[in-house]
């Protein structure tokens, strides 16, 4: 009876802590400052003495639990008045679309003149929201992943913003405003584009905030790139009412003059955007998705007087501009086009004269036609999906065609980024690897372990590898056509059995059965004698410096190492010989 009653006087005093004090009232915030609910926020400005190192303590804070979707969080460490909670509250989501699945209603609780609680309202239910934040971060991490193939940051911002361009359209029924809903359904308004742009500058860990015209009823986003703002309107790089696989750029790294020049007007000015810099860069008057290898940008230079046409290599990273191929534009009644469709498969180059696709090699040979879309139209838009060239065909610029496909036969080679990874036990890490020539979308890998049942080690579908026990194996990623790498895990506790430097013996008997899971031999070992680790029945990893001349054939005497692996220094050393003489797995940790 005294048990229940004590644990009845704990349930009430954990109610008690977790209820607002008395004196506090409960009030309502019906409206809603997000960009996802339709909002066009106002510069940021707080009535009340709100400093920026508050406002970065209350991301720190929030963000957590609004993730673990807390039903009550007491807010009074950061004494902020309703009138500029709100704002605050508002601004953060703004900025983290992550969190999409919060609306931006909420109940309150005041104390005094401050805000001291608020009970968060979620758009879907709890059960729901884990589902949902998974296929968001998944679809986010498409593009970036696509947008990581560069190396700088304006080559990120490129591709990411091609990729919405060529992949999602323009929501002319007005209905889907949320980035959640734009990745699901494929379509969304302005607000949406925005968002799921923001989202994906979030995850390259790109500056960038958002800025909107009511004038124009409109909104689009701003980064910052070496401490100078520009605009990136993704939106209107996505024209609505035009033909397929078009992609502008007029809107991409604009000034504040420079994005005028494309027809914005009227924006709320908290940033101004002073550098011109790419206000005239080449890819300013190219209208369809641009073919990019790593940082390499490849583009036709428009030309009105003669059918020659030039392709050019532009290097993202050195900034420097060079000849890449050179073909012939010809087409039956007119020789000239502001509109040059090209795509790059490594040396492979495929261009667009009039209505038929040739297929060329920067290797030399003559170039060979591969498809027509028949005489009479003319292809406007070219994009690459996967290994499928797509073609966009009319008889006109703007009238209706029809999108014709071209399957491009590639041999892909990867390479995992490095052949050997050292982890520690609870470590979590990405694997990386490169593609070449650039797939530009995802190729589905097949990821293998050997041994296929590790078990000190998880590998998820995502290439992401947990260590959970020392031990080494071989990770390998494979493509469809065959093509594989590999590179070795080596786990590592961190609390090994370190041997003392100065040892140049290790004695017979010296460690048998011991239970450390790795023993961390020292360079200048020479011998290791008979029943040294015998009966270690936990051991899973041991090196063996190169400086051994003599292994005892009993060294390691007991057949349940499960997971043991020798590390040799080198292939060709003693240690590697031994191992291979007494058939016992080995890595070599070059």
């Amino acid at each position: 009876m005294k048990n229940i009653l004590r644990l009845l006087a704990l349930f009430a005093l954990c109610l008690l802590l977790a209820m607002p004090a008395l004196g506090e009232e409960l009030f309502h915030q019906t409206e809603s400052g997000l960009i996802a609910d339709g909002c066009f926020p106002e510069p940021f400005e707080l009535s009340g003495d709100v400093s920026k190192a508050t406002l970065s303590s209350f991301d720190s804070y929030m963000l957590p639990k609004l993730k673990s979707l807390s039903s009550y969080i007491d807010v009074t460490r950061f004494s902020i008045s309703p009138n500029d909670f709100s704002e605050v509250y508002w601004d953060m989501l703004n900025r983290n679309p992550e969190y999409f699945y919060v609306s931006g209603a909420y109940s309150y609780y005041t104390s005094g003149s401050i805000v001291s609680a608020i009970i968060p309202q979620y758009r879907y239910s709890a059960s729901s929201i884990p589902g949902r934040i998974t296929k968001f971060e998944n679809a986010v991490g498409k593009v970036v992943d696509y947008a990581q193939k560069s190396s700088t940051q304006v080559g990120q911002l490129l591709r990411a913003y091609d990729y919405f361009c060529a992949n999602y359209e323009y929501d002319e029924t007005y209905t889907y405003y949320q980035p959640d809903e734009f990745f699901t359904k494929g379509k969304g308004v302005c607000n949406a584009y925005t968002l799921a742009y923001c989202a994906v500058l979030n995850a390259l860990d790109i500056p960038s905030d958002t800025t909107s015209s009511k004038s124009m009823n409109h909104i689009w986003n701003m980064v910052n790139l070496n401490g100078k703002w520009y605009h990136i309107d993704v939106t209107w790089g996505d024209p609505v009412s035009d033909m397929p696989l078009r992609t502008t750029h007029d809107s991409f790294l604009r000034s504040d003059d420079g994005i005028m020049e494309s027809g914005h007007y009227g924006w709320t000015r908290e940033y101004y955007a002073n550098s011109a810099k790419y206000d005239d860069f080449f890819w300013k008057d190219i209208s369809h998705p641009l073919s990019m290898q790593g940082d390499t940008i490849y583009y036709v230079s428009n030309s009105f007087s003669h059918p020659n046409r030039t392709i050019y290599a532009h290097d993202l990273t050195t900034g420097t501009t060079s000849p890449f191929y050179s073909y012939t534009y010809k087409t039956s009644g007119s020789y000239y086009s502001d509109y040059n469709p090209i795509w790059i498969f490594g040396t492979d180059v495929y261009y667009v004269t009039g209505h038929e696709l040739y297929h060329g090699s920067t290797l030399g040979g003559t170039p060979a036609r591969v498809l027509s879309t028949g005489s009479g139209t003319t292809v406007w838009g070219i994009n690459r999906v996967g290994d499928t060239l797509k073609l966009y065909a009319a008889n006109g610029y703007h009238n209706d065609g029809q999108i014709y496909t071209y399957d491009v036969n590639i041999d892909y080679d990867i390479a995992l980024s490095k052949p050997f990874i050292h982890l520690t036990v609870g470590d979590k890490q990405r694997l990386k690897f490169s593609i070449t020539p650039d797939p530009t979308y995802e190729i589905p890998l097949t990821w293998t372990l050997d041994p296929a049942d590790a078990g000190f080690m998880r590998l998820s579908t995502a290439a992401g590898v947990t260590a959970l026990t020392p031990g080494a194996t071989r990770v390998t990623a494979t493509l469809p056509d065959g093509s594989s790498d590999s590179c070795l895990i080596f786990v590592h506790d961190d609390k090994p059995l370190t041997i003392p430097a100065s040892t140049k013996v290790i004695t017979q008997d010296a460690f048998r059965g011991v239970a450390a899971q790795e023993i961390v031999l020292p360079e200048g070992v020479t011998r290791i004698e008979s029943g040294a680790f015998a009966d270690c029945l936990n051991l899973r990893l041991i090196n063996l410096p190169d400086t051994l001349t003599y292994i005892a054939p009993d060294v390691f005497l007991n057949d349940s190492f499960t997971w043991l692996r020798l590390i040799c220094e080198s292939e060709d050393g003693y240690a590697a010989r031994y191992a291979k003489e007494n058939k016992l797995p080995y890595w070599v940790a070059e």
